[in-house]
């Protein structure tokens, strides 16, 4: 469970800005179930979506373990779903 005391709530417009991704990759990567853990604070489709900061910071650590080439096709190639 995350401590909201402490942690902080980024919306998909702040974290496409911190990862340098577009805000509909971060939406492709929530239907394929990849990337940062998320939540919806209303339901449906079209509801509102937020990243916990600590969640984020947890999923980029787990891309250091990949080669950086590798990393940067990763990310190409979700950039052209």
């Amino acid at each position: 469970m995350v401590d909201s005391s402490n942690d902080k709530l980024l919306t998909p417009g702040d974290l496409s800005t911190r990862l340098a991704v577009g805000v509909a990759t971060l939406a492709n990567w929530r239907t394929q179930g990849i990337g940062p853990a998320y939540l919806k604070t209303t339901p449906g489709q079209q509801g509102r979506v937020r990243y916990w900061l600590s969640d984020v910071r947890k999923w980029e650590q787990s891309l250091n373990r990949i080669q950086p080439a590798v990393a940067l096709n990763v990310e190409a190639a979700y950039d052209h779903l």
